[in-house]
């Protein structure tokens, strides 16, 4: 199958099919925030590895209207393709993320 065609196959799913056949299977959000939440290391080392959620712009603007949030309190560019460097972050990335706190949960 090609890109073009899986592409359109997604296009012609139904939101509303599609989340009852996930309910169906026993998944019901919460609202608990662990899918949010930075994951403990395999390797025991310690560290918290950040979470990474995507985040489309439409869905910034919506969370945005549930508090008093500025764009820049909702998203950060997406970390991959970004370096920090001695100026700061560098380099360029054209998706977003959650903002995640200290601790690498989303905020």
């Amino acid at each position: 199958m090609s890109l073009e065609a899986d592409l359109e196959r997604a296009r012609d799913l139904s939101v509303a099919e599609l989340a009852d056949a996930i309910e169906s299977i026993g998944f019901e959000c919460t609202r608990c925030g662990g899918c949010c939440k930075a994951v403990e290391p395999s390797d025991g080392d310690g560290g918290r590895e950040e979470h990474t959620a995507t985040v489309f712009p439409d869905e910034v603007r919506d969370l945005q209207e549930t508090g008093d949030y500025d764009w820049r309190d909702v998203p950060r560019p997406m970390p991959y393709g970004v370096e920090e460097t001695a100026d700061g972050p560098a380099g360029e990335t054209f998706e977003w993320a959650l903002q995640t706190d200290a601790c690498g949960d989303c905020t």
